[in-house]
């Protein structure tokens, strides 16, 4: 059996749990906490198209140097 979902993910957050000099630039070592809205791209779950129906919470380590530097 397959089930398809189709949910559209909108950026809400983003902060540092670990923030490692220059501060709020992404470096090697940072620890960054991020969440996105789920809402529904088709009428599912019950619910009408566009209703939101979730959040996605991710942390992610960079674990490679920008090649950018900041201004």
């Amino acid at each position: 059996m397959t089930l398809t979902i189709r949910l559209i993910g909108t950026a809400a957050t983003s902060r540092y749990l670990v923030d490692r000099a220059p501060k709020g630039y992404p470096n090697k070592g940072d620890v960054v906490r991020e969440t996105s809205t789920l809402r529904n791209a088709v009428a599912q779950f019950a619910r009408p198209k566009g209703a939101i129906v979730g959040r996605d919470v991710w942390i992610t380590t960079i674990v490679i140097p920008h090649s950018a530097k900041p201004t």
